[in-house]
């Protein structure tokens, strides 16, 4: 047999089952979404003064999400739907509420321009060769936030991050996340006249707590 023990099984399975989710999950998804759709309109004036209707969509986002499963696996600090809207609607308030949260990409004082939101990233390099060249120079991931800093010319990849409580010390570290080693490379690649690269995560607790960790 060519396949593993679990894979065997799981194959022996009904094809149609339950889909089950983590509303943790879902719930990082529609504040995604939200982000995706905040910094998609940096050419919008208004910018994050639209706090409602980014509110509104997140909540839709969260609607389509739990639309899509059939069971869904609750949490103590959310048990139910309202409750999950509830800690979304605090998370959304409190980011746009933050002046050290919002990147500013509005308007003639902004100093951070979007190259882009959900960015799919695909490099090859073209001189990398050997037995198993075909499949270790292919690299690429999809980025929720690539920015340019206007003064500096620098380029940061911003990843959002929603956690039930504060991420410990350390945790942003190249050493223990993978997402900066991964990102900054193929942004240097992309981008090989940038005079610099940076990596960041944007963390949002379900209490609405914001911290921005440099990577």
């Amino acid at each position: 047999m060519d396949k593993c023990l679990l894979s065997f099984q799981y194959n022996l399975e009904p094809v149609d089952k339950v889909k089950r989710s983590g509303i943790a999950r879902e719930l990082g998804t529609a504040y995604h979404s939200s982000m995706e759709n905040l910094y998609e309109g940096a050419e919008d004036e208004r910018g994050p003064a639209l706090a409602s209707e980014r509110v509104a969509l997140a909540h839709a986002a969260l609607d389509d999400q739990l639309g899509l499963v059939d069971e869904m696996i609750w949490m103590p600090a959310c048990p139910d739907v309202d409750t999950a809207k509830e800690i979304l609607t605090k998370m959304l308030e409190a980011y746009m509420a933050s002046p050290d949260a919002v990147w500013p990409v509005w308007g003639n004082d902004r100093t951070w321009r979007v190259i882009g939101t959900e960015m799919k990233l695909d490099y090859e390099d073209p001189e990398l060769t050997g037995p198993y060249s075909q499949e270790v120079n292919k690299m690429g991931g999809i980025p929720d936030l690539v920015l340019e800093e206007i003064a500096s010319g620098w380029i940061y990849v911003v990843d959002h991050k929603t956690a039930g409580k504060k991420w410990p010390r350390g945790k942003e570290h190249p050493r223990k996340n993978n997402q900066a080693p991964s990102y900054v490379p193929m942004i240097r690649r992309l981008y090989p006249d940038a005079p610099g690269y940076g990596f960041a995560f944007d963390i949002m607790t379900y209490k609405g707590e914001f911290e921005r960790r440099l990577s």
